[in-house]
């Protein structure tokens, strides 16, 4: 267990990186490998949909809102699977820092809605 954990509101699309039979499964533990600052103008809009993409009641899609005009992207390696997935958290100069500073550290994955 990661001493960092790594929380999400809803069971995102983007989290489903471990192939495991026929469907996909939200890795338990991740590893923080970059930490950018970017305004919402430098995203595309194909981005902020793969970012903010889950399904309510297993097939309706639906996109998380965001809120502000300048973030904290993150990008993390799936343990074990290898594979890589994203994260857009509000800016503060305060995250940004504490994130930057915690670049190649393992983190868990929370999901606070299954």
């Amino acid at each position: 267990m990661a001493d960092r954990q790594i929380r999400f509101a809803r069971r995102f699309e983007k989290l489903k990186v471990i192939p495991r039979a026929s469907t996909w499964e939200i890795p338990k533990r991740a590893k923080l490998l970059d930490v950018t600052v970017r305004n919402r103008r430098e995203l595309h809009k194909d981005f902020i949909q793969y970012d903010t993409l889950y399904f309510i009641r297993g097939f309706e899609p639906r996109y998380y809102e965001l809120q502000g005009e300048k973030f904290i992207y993150l990008l993390f390696l799936a343990l074990p699977s290898g594979m890589m997935f994203t994260t857009l958290r509000r800016y503060s100069e305060e995250k940004y820092e504490k994130y930057r500073h915690l670049i190649g550290k393992l983190f868990d994955v929370v999901v606070e809605r299954k």
